[in-house]
């Protein structure tokens, strides 16, 4: 049979498997009399056939068996030796006479050709492959096109496109290539142009980048491109931003170069409106040709516009708003600040938490402030929650004198009352007064069979729950200070009076005990190793996509390959430990799932464990609790009488409140796989009448609305208002004000108290520049390695062991992850929040109270933390 080695760009027969991805997105394009560029597709059957000539498969099989995805060495080891294969190699000579033959048309002294590798794993739907492959500009002359024909195929092996491909579970020795060989625009301006705005996701916008000259500045970011944003209903002009471009890239013989642009000209537009306008007519036509939102290269020359690549866009995120820039209290003499409880919202609020909350919150902190301190009568005037562009804040009123009148009547709970005072009773006080009702409320509505209660009871239960789960957390806020005096008291004594040169820090002497987030861990590793020694159960659960796994659990269906046998126990175990720990919170907000009901992040941390990473929980905790006895019989041994007794008694407070802080905690979200599914049976009842489309959509009610619905539902009459449009506008709305920072304090007076929350505040300098970011010291020493960006457990499964975890807050739902990290940045949090004691628990460097992390550091960019200084470096800024 008679190969093809060459096809002419528009041929029909030009498709994925014999032209690649770019091949055949241009090949369609031209045959739908777009302007694109004439040339010619040297087919993966020829680079097949080179391949094969000069005995390189056996070469790519060898070099790729040293591979680690994770090691760069071994990545760059192997594309050196294949790409040295290639460079020796002949190519045939049928090869080469097909393509002098279809390369005649274009061998005159006037027209340029640009090379272009298209891998058939590449311009996918669900993987871009961007930038993997090489492509090779301003090339002449048959000779010198076939050898940037052999580079481009040698690029297929650069040690990013292995790598690439290993990640996403490409079929190494099953990929080929194509080359697309086009005559080169000489440029006036080039570009890309997206055919929905990726920066926030619209799909009615085209966003076009345009730069001077070839569009290579612009590929590589090397300059800051003009932007323009039309409106693809009407072709209007929505903004247009000009940029600075201080070079450009141009041809010069046998290749490019870039060349500055003179300082007065850099700001001028390098298209006009009426041809950004004319790309957007195009760009919507390619997308209507596709079907899809289409991420286009194009360029200009002599005022013709040619589109030179067709993707498809890969990560488009959701539609939303442009974050909020005005961030202010509704009054004046009003202190607001991101703290306490708010710690746990690090969100903007949905419209049901955001309209249900503030009067629970309220309600449990003014509960509290009542039953510590009786005098504080007039509390609930002064102090309260509110929320600003969605975000939750806390406000405290300066009215003359107020705060030394708190300060004068706190006094005497702290020393005074029952049991001499908060600081002796504090600390089991969430356990033994809050916890026991809470239970009781939770056990109350769990009688009650959900499907069976009204519309308004659901949603009244529902108040309850969200009432008591905070009035959990305001029980935290007595367990705090305790926690802080004990470890701070115990410190100063240690490192004023006690410690020598190298002896052990302070924080070694209260690690290693039980708490609520530890256990939970242990029992998940304990469910791991049982799934490890049932062989076929852990080859299903490793091969099975997590999303798989969930789904099977949930609905109750067996998964292919697992027998009857193993299925029921494995279900049955993983129940019992969802039961046990699937509350944990990982965001205040309902909204958001719990493990109970979405336990994707859990299977996810059992894989990890599957797959021989980790450490075990059991052994680790032993080893710091040993550690711990040896330091501290070690210490006492040495001292005398008075200093024995202060360190011992600094000791006992310290390790007594140490686990208080994670399991007080732990037990707000008791309730909440319960509220969750109240909430839910409620959004299900909705969608049976048209007002939501989906039952989650009912977070996206705000409570007015949802107690009307109830109540027409419950009374069978009434208009039920379909929301479903309105319901997308706010979540465009709330994705927008997600992208925000919102300032940790805001107040119109500076005075002391505004000056020792910026001073002792949960999060640090927002406004932070430059390589490094400063934060709270922890602790733990130093680590350079990758980051991960995690901003909920939806984005547990992009966590790869070694990787530093950079997030906004950690709860004890986020401790399985530790077990992968190499080290602990975030936004918010102090000396005592979940990340701060968890980290040093493992024994991993941690910053905390960087207010920037997550949105300064991007992930996979490497950087160096310091938890002994207090700081994050970013290595490739």
């Amino acid at each position: 049979m008679v190969k093809t080695y060459v096809l002419v760009l528009d041929d029909e027969r030009a498709d994925l498997a014999s032209s690649g991805g770019k091949g055949a997105s241009l090949a369609k394009l031209r045959q739908s009399g777009l302007p694109v560029p004439d040339g010619f597709h040297v087919t993966t059957a020829a680079y097949q056939d080179f391949v094969s000539a000069n005995g390189l498969n056996e070469i790519i099989s060898n070099s790729l068996k040293i591979v680690s995805v994770d090691d760069p060495v071994t990545l760059e080891a192997a594309s050196t030796q294949i790409r040295e294969g290639f460079s020796a190699g002949i190519v045939p000579a049928n090869i080469t006479k097909a393509i002098s033959s279809a390369y005649i048309k274009f061998d005159d002294e006037q027209i340029f050709t640009a090379v272009r590798s298209s891998a058939t794993a590449e311009d996918l739907p669900d993987l871009s492959f961007a930038g993997q492959q090489e492509s090779f500009l301003n090339v002449k002359g048959e000779e010198d096109v076939l050898e940037a024909i052999k580079k481009c195929w040698a690029s297929l092996w650069t040690a990013r496109a292995i790598g690439y491909r290993m990640r996403n579970n490409i079929d190494q020795e099953a990929v080929s290539l194509a080359v697309v060989v086009q005559e080169l625009i000489d440029a006036d301006s080039a570009g890309v142009m997206f055919t929905a705005n990726p920066s926030n996701g619209r799909r009615n916008e085209v966003l076009i980048n345009s730069v001077f000259g070839l569009g290579e500045t612009i590929v590589g970011g090397r300059v800051t491109p003009d932007s323009y944003v039309i409106n693809k209903d009407d072709f209007a002009l929505i903004s247009r931003t000009i940029g600075e471009k201080d070079m450009m890239t141009i041809r010069v013989e046998g290749g490019t170069v870039e060349q500055a642009i003179p300082k007065d000209n850099q700001k001028i537009a390098s298209i006009s409106d009426t041809q950004a306008i004319a790309l957007a007519e195009l760009g919507t036509e390619i997308e209507a040709l596709y079907g899809m939102t289409m991420d286009i290269e194009w360029a200009i020359e002599n005022g013709e516009i040619a589109i030179l690549q067709a993707r498809p866009i890969t990560a488009l995120p959701e539609p939303s708003i442009d974050p909020p820039t005005e961030w202010n209290g509704p009054h004046d003499r009003t202190m607001y600040m991101r703290a306490s409880i708010i710690e746990q919202l690090p969100d903007p609020a949905t419209p049901l938490f955001r309209t249900i909350a503030p009067d629970q919150m309220t309600k449990s902190l003014g509960a509290l402030v009542s039953s510590v301190m009786p005098k504080f009568n007039y509390f609930q005037e002064y102090v309260g929650f509110t929320t600003i562009n969605d975000y939750f804040y806390m406000f405290l009123k300066l009215g003359k004198g107020i705060i030394l009148r708190m300060y004068k009547d706190s006094i005497p709970a702290l020393f005074g009352g029952p049991e001499g005072g908060f600081l002796k009773w504090g600390a089991t006080y969430w356990k033994e007064e809050i916890l026991p009702d809470y239970q009781k409320i939770i056990q109350k509505w769990k009688s009650k069979p959900i499907s069976e209660l009204s519309s308004v009871i659901l949603l009244e239960g529902s108040r309850e729950l969200l009432y008591w789960g905070t009035r959990m957390f305001t029980g935290v806020q007595l367990v705090m200070p305790i926690v802080g005096l004990s470890e701070g008291f115990f410190t100063i004594v240690y490192n004023w009076f006690i410690k020598r040169k190298n002896d052990p820090k302070a924080s070694e002497f209260i690690l290693g005990f039980e708490s609520q987030p530890i256990r939970a861990e242990k029992k998940l590793y304990d469910l791991a190793m049982w799934v490890k020694r049932q062989a076929s159960l852990k080859d299903v659960l490793l091969e099975a996509s997590t999303a798989t796994i969930a789904e099977s659990f949930l609905s109750r269906k067996e998964l292919d390959g697992i027998s009857k046998k193993y299925w029921e126990e494995w279900t049955n175990r993983f129940k019992v430990y969802l039961d046990e720990f699937g509350y944990a919170i990982y965001n205040l907000d309902f909204y958001n799932a719990v493990a109970a009901d979405d336990p994707r992040p859990v299977i996810e941390t059992i894989k990890f464990y599957l797959s021989g990473k980790g450490s075990n929980p059991h052994t680790r905790q032993k080893e710091l609790a040993n550690r711990r006895e040896e330091i501290t019989e070690a210490t006492i041994n040495r001292l005398g009488p008075i200093r024995k007794r202060w360190f011992q008694k600094r000791l006992a407070w310290a390790q007594e409140s140490a686990p208080f802080r994670e399991d007080s905690l732990a037990a707000v979200g008791l309730g909440w796989p319960l509220l969750r599914r109240m909430l839910r049976e409620l959004g299900s009842r909705l969608v049976e009448v048209g007002v939501i489309e989906n039952r989650d959509d009912i977070f996206w009610l705000e409570e007015r609305e949802t107690l009307q619905f109830a109540e027409a539902l419950d009374l069978r009459k009434g208009i039920l208002e379909n929301k479903i449009e309105e319901v997308e506008n706010r979540k465009m709305i709330w994705r927008g004000q997600k992208r925000a920072i919102p300032p940790q304090i805001l107040s119109k007076r500076k005075n002391l108290l505004t000056w020792m929350y910026k001073f002792a505040g949960p999060a640090g300098d927002l406004e932070q520049t430059g390589s490094e970011i400063k934060g709270l010291s922890i602790g733990g020493g130093v680590v350079t390695a990758p980051a991960c960006v995690l901003h909920g457990p939806e984005d547990f499964n992009k966590m790869k062991a070694g990787d530093v975890l950079i997030a906004d807050i950690t709860t004890p739902a986020w401790t399985p992850l530790f077990a992968m990290a190499s080290g602990v940045v975030t936004n918010v949090g102090g000396m005592l929040s979940h990340s701060s004691i968890v980290a040093r628990e493992y024994g991993i460097p941690a910053v905390t109270a960087t207010g920037v992390a997550t949105i300064r550091i991007i992930s996979g960019q490497m950087i160096r933390v310091n938890g002994d200084a207090g700081t994050v470096t970013l290595l490739n800024a």
